[in-house]
């Protein structure tokens, strides 16, 4: 619900771009809440994770993003992701929502024939 931000930073000559990742692109694609509740999650496609275990969503930045110039790059992936933990009336009901940041960097060059 959050979206996926996109930064594209490159140190010379410098340049700097922020923008959202294509909600086409995204596995789920969004549907409009204000905010992610117990009623909400069961209208919305959601991920549940079983303690201990992980969720991963791989996303190509060629989807999002082409690169015009040589140089060294740092691009950063983030969203926020809104937990509910627990159930509707379990002891953490009253603080969920709970939003963690997600945020991966990468740096790279980029010589004049690509990455």
């Amino acid at each position: 619900m959050e979206g996926v931000s996109l930064s594209v930073v490159r140190d010379k000559p410098a340049y700097r771009s922020d923008f959202f990742y294509p909600w086409e692109k995204l596995r789920h694609f969004p549907l409009s809440f204000d905010t992610y509740t117990w009623e909400a999650a069961a209208k919305l496609p959601s991920i549940t994770l079983e303690p201990g275990k992980r969720f991963e969503q791989r996303l190509s930045l060629e989807d999002a993003y082409r690169f015009d110039q040589p140089g060294n790059y740092a691009v950063t992936f983030s969203t926020v992701v809104s937990i509910l933990v627990g159930d509707k009336d379990g002891p953490f009901a009253d603080l969920c929502p709970i939003r963690v940041v997600a945020e991966k960097t990468e740096v790279f060059s980029v010589s004049a024939n690509g990455p």
